[in-house]
Order: C-alpha cells, then structure tokens, then sequence
C-alpha cells in the first residue's frame, strides 16, 4: 500500500518530534509493555526483518525513526529512491538510512545521500546498551547529529554505550524482533573499500529496503494451553489480494513476552495452522498469542485439544470489548465446569467486577496487557456453584476473552465446547440448524442481561422457508434460557430458529449460542448466534481427517445468491460454485456435496452474498470422539 506521507508530511512530523515526545510520557506507563511496542517490518533484498521500538527510553528517537518510516524515506515511497545498507562490517554492524542506489553509479558516491530533516537529541543516556540485535542511530563526531542512517548491532558492542557527557556513545532505540536470520545473511555479504572511495566496508551487490510497514493491526488468540495434556492449535487465514506479513508473539500472564516472535507470510487468500507446542520454546508458559501485521485482512480461531479425547474452536478476535461485557452460560456443578480466558489489552492494571445472576460479585485482577485464566469454581475456594447460571464482567474496557464449558472428569461424558466473550447483543437472533435424533441433540441457550423482562418469540422454519407454529417465552431480568431442541415441542421439520426479543413496543437486548452434541456423550461444538448475518465470511476448516458439514440460511424475504469459493493453504483457488437460496430457506450439506467440482484439495471455503446470510460449520473426526463448531466468520471488505 502506497505511503500516505509524502516528504512534507514527514517533515512537520519529525519537526513536531518534541510534541510527540511529551505526549508519549504523559500518556504511556511508566514501563510500557512488550505488547504496546511499536513494531516495523523492513523488506529487503536479503529478507525481511521486524523492528521492536523503545520509545519508554527513547521517545525523541522513536519518534523522528517513525517519522522516517511513515513518510516513505527508507523505501523510497516518498519518491526519492529507496536506501540501501551502504556498510556491513560483520563482527561490528550493518548500517544503513543514508544513501540511495545511484551510489553504485555516481561520480562522487555521497551524491546519492537523501536529504534529512534536522537532527535529534542524543539518548544514548537511556540505560539500553548496544548488544547484539539492537539498533541505535548512526552520526558524525557531534553526539547530537543523528538523522536518518541506524545501525543494527551484530554482536555486542559495549563500547558504543553512553559513559559521560564527553563519551555519549550511540542512542539504542530498539532490536530485532523477527528476522535475525536476515541480519545475518546481510553481515556476511561481500564488501570492498576500494571502490567507493572514501567510503569503506560497502556491499559489493546492493542491499535495497524495498518496504517498510507499521505493524499497527492485532489479531489475539486469548487464551493459550500448551501443557503436556491439553495442546493449542492457531490459524490464519489472510482474505487479500496481496501478501500479508506480520509476526505473531506469545506472551504470559504478567503480559510478558515468552519464547521469540515467529515470523508470518501469507499468500493472497493463503491459510496456515500452527501447533503452539511445536512453535514455540516454553509452550507451557504462554497465556495468550498476537498476531500483529499492518493488513487489516487477518482472520482465524483457536482451537484447544486434549488428543482423541476432546476439542473446542472458536474465532480468533479482531475487536476489543468496551463497557460490560457477559458470560451467558455458566454450569457449574458435579457434571460440568466452567473455564473463562481473559486479556487485558490496556495499559493499565484492570480490577474487574464480576456480577453474578444471584447477585454475588467477586473480583479478578488483570495485569496491563495481562492474561487471566481461572474456572468459576476457582473463584470460590474450589467449590462448585449450582447456583450460578450467567454474569456480568463491569467496565470492562479493553477486556477480551472467552469461556469454555466441559464435562467434569468420571461423568462419562467427554463434552467442551466455548463461545468468545463480548458485550454483543442483538433484538433478532438467528440458530440456524437444529438436528435432533437418535444421534444427535440441539441446545438453545438466550440470555438477557437488561435490567427489563423481555419477550421473547420464537419461531421454527423448514428448509424450505415454510414458518412453523411459534411460541413466545418470557425471559426476566438477568435470566437465561436453556432448552434443548426436542424439549421445545418443535416439529419434526424445524430446520432453523428465529427469537426476536421485545419489551414493549421496542427491541430488547440479548444473547446466545447454540450447542449440538451427540448423545453418546462423546461429542460437543457450539458458537454465538449474536451478529451471524454477514454477505461475506468464512468456513475455516475443511476437516481432512473427519468430515466438514456446513449450513447457509437465508433469513430474509427476497432471494439470495451465494458464491462459495474453495481456497488451499496456499492460496490457489481450486473450485467456485453459485446456489440460490430461496427466501427463508437454507442449504447444509458437507462442502463435497455443494460443489460440483472435486474440492479435495481444499482446506476452507469463502462466500460472497447479494443478500445478508447466516451461515456455522460442524467439524468432526471419524472416531466419532472429537467435534468443533465454528460461525460463519464475517469478512469485512
């Protein structure tokens, strides 16, 4: 994507460098942490490598180095050429910031220099020393002429460091985050020194910066286990027509980072899995895993496992909560426990209330960018609590999170299934699938959290759009609704469900998810039937040792058209069918099924609509042990 800087922009920005300055002291804590780092991916000739800045000990450097970045000066975006690493001294550093390629061709190669802005005050007093893999800001004799050129340390270099007012060494600003690999392939390339004169140690092929990037977009995946008993599986999915880049970064419950960041390229369209276990060194203790990229185009789900036993997935999260959020089912007994999975996203410490539909209230710190993981009975001495069916998470400001509800070990049963957690309501609801039968068993579950009594109609539809008889219910205050489809007295020929929540003459506010499981006690998956509508979005996974079963329903009065289009981890599209689905109706069949062209290459499928759709997928395994569900995740454009 094109800069959106151009050299005069950049140049009131890093003339406004003192301003921002003094606006990151007054508005930053004390230790910023490693979550809230800026971070910017270089592209080089040689590779790619991320940046991590430190503008807690570096605010006028960071500041005037993003002021660079943003205006297209490394990359050439501003219009005057791209920069290249004009000296690699390996055992010392690799420089670079100063110089275009015409310095291969000019007559007097410091011809080729850029021309800068004014230079910075030296903070090489910072308390940051310049080891291996940091970057500090290249100058002249005068300790205060830095500009544009930095330097990455390839190896320790203490002597570098800020002594005194008369030894000011060189202001460290930040260090590799990802792509050491990459420096290292830059230090051991050729260099002369007789060629350039005067200038010494220059590559003898360039080494261009093609791009820069902020990475200013995070996906989360909120709530890690990796343990030896229960292992986590990340993916991604990237819905652009361009590569997407970024890095993903595991982090423990005090928000600090664990393990090293590990690098992300995905192709147009592309999709990977990571296994969290084989990925990343001290697994077990990673709390919660970003993945932050400067593409908006990011989307997944995490899934958690116990191997042949049970599993769960549920979308990876894209928006941060803001005001209360709810946990609207809790089962909290001798037959189920109940697991909630929180991160703090802010910068400061959050002491959450949460309110019980009884009225108790119990209260959870989080950390700043901070990771909480507790089940209900935790918060009570390790007590079941019957009596708690749902709750209420106040003020929770940059809170995001999840729950997880599983059978209680010697039940019998292996059931777990989760939904994310959000302050999410809707007036309409959709549940688009209902499968009752000897094998199978469908849960309804609505919950209000208002402080008013709704209404709540619910109406039956066949697949072919017919309505059914309906049947009202009244949901009070802070309750929750929890029936199974053959316990509701619906027709055998209920294909899909419709609430709509009134108080009064206007909407009221609810929410809820749906449950299918098998009866042998084997098998649960489930999501959030809050905001499904969509005209585009994903099924994440075609399952390829088990069976894929997906469903589209068509909620509104006017005929909808859908493409649905199979995509492989690389991004190759190997089919695309159209279905019409007449108003009210829906379509569930395994993906195999829908297209006519053989999919078995495939690993997911997109869908576009002309009309608003509502659309889940079931994922199982053929043992008849292991089942997901997940939404039709929406993909915005």
């Amino acid at each position: 994507m094109k800069k959106l800087f151009n050299h005069l922009n950049y140049r009131l920005l890093i003339m406004l460098t003192g301003l921002i300055a003094v606006l990151l002291t007054a508005f930053i804590p004390p230790v910023m942490a490693e979550s809230s780092k800026p971070l910017v991916r270089f592209e080089t000739s040689k590779g790619d490598f991320t940046l991590q800045l430190y503008p807690d000990e570096a605010p006028l450097t960071v500041a005037n180095f993003l002021g660079y970045v943003t205006g297209g000066f490394y990359d050439g975006e501003d219009g005057n050429g791209a920069t290249i690493f004009h000296r690699v001294i390996d055992g010392f550093m690799i420089q670079t910031g100063g110089f275009t390629e015409e310095f291969y061709t000019a007559a007097n190669p410091g011809e080729s220099g850029k021309t800068t802005l004014d230079p910075i005050q030296n903070e090489a007093n910072n308390g940051l020393s310049n080891e291996a893999y940091t970057i500090a800001m290249a100058r002249t004799g005068d300790p205060h002429s830095a500009t544009s050129q930095f330097f990455i340390n390839v190896v320790d270099n203490p002597y570098l460091d800020y002594v005194d007012e008369d030894n000011w060494g060189y202001a460290v600003f930040g260090g590799v985050l990802a792509g050491k690999n990459t420096v290292d392939v830059i230090r051991a390339v050729e260099t002369t020194s007789a060629t350039y004169y005067p200038y010494e140690d220059v590559p003898v092929d360039p080494v261009v910066i093609n791009n820069t990037a902020i990475l200013d977009n995070t996906v989360y995946f909120p709530h890690i286990a990796s343990n030896g008993d229960w292992e986590t599986e990340i993916c991604m999915i990237n819905t652009d027509s361009e590569e997407l880049k970024g890095v993903l970064r595991a982090f423990d419950n005090s928000g600090q980072a664990v393990s090293d960041a590990v690098a992300v390229s995905l192709s147009s369209n592309g999709r990977q899995e990571v296994t969290v276990g084989d990925a990343f060194s001290n697994a077990s203790d990673i709390g919660y895993i970003t993945l932050q990229t400067d593409s908006d185009a990011a989307y997944g789900y995490t899934k958690f496992f116990k191997e042949g036993l049970r599993r769960v997935a549920l979308p990876a999260v894209r928006e941060i909560n803001s005001g209360d959020i709810y946990i609207p089912h809790i089962a909290s007994n001798t037959e189920w426990w109940t697991g909630i999975g929180l991160v703090n996203t802010g910068d400061t410490e959050k002491e959450l209330e949460i309110e019980f539909n009884n009225g108790t209230v119990v209260t959870k710190t989080v950390p700043a960018h901070g990771h909480a993981s507790f089940t209900i009975r935790d918060l009570f001495g390790g007590e079941a609590q019957g009596a708690l069916e749902s709750a209420v998470i106040r003020e929770a400001d940059g809170i995001i999170g999840l729950e997880l509800f599983g059978s209680e070990t010697g039940t019998g049963n292996n059931y777990l299934s989760g939904i994310l957690l959000s302050g999410e309501t809707g007036s309409e609801m959709i549940y688009p699938h209902i499968a009752t039968n000897a094998e199978w068993w469908t849960g309804i579950v609505a919950y209000n959290p208002s402080d008013s009594a709704c209404e709540l109609k619910i109406r039956p539809v066949t697949e072919n759009g017919i309505a059914l008889p309906s049947q009202t219910i009244t949901l009070g205050a802070h309750e929750k609704y929890v029936g199974t489809a053959s316990g509701m007295g619906l027709s055998e020929d209920t294909a899909w469900l419709e609430f709509e929540a009134t108080a009064g003459d206007a909407g009221c506010p609810v929410s809820g998810f749906e449950l299918f499981g098998k009866n042998s006690g084997q098998q649960l998956g489930g999501y959030s039937t809050v905001g499904l509508d969509t005209t585009s979005g994903i099924f994440a996974k075609l399952e390829d040792e088990g069976w894929t079963g997906i469903a589209i329903v068509n909620p509104g009065f006017t005929r909808a058209t859908v493409t649905l289009t199979a995509y492989n981890d690389s991004g190759e599209k190997i089919a695309s069918e159209e279905i019409s689905l007449n108003s009210r109706s829906k379509r569930a069949a395994e993906p195999g099924a829908i297209f006519t062209e053989d999919i078995s290459g495939a690993t997911y499928v997109r869908y576009t609509s002309d009309k608003e759709v509502v659309a889940f997928q079931l994922n199982g395994s053929d043992d008849d042990m292991l089942l997901d569900g997940l939404p039709g995740m929406s993909v915005e454009y």
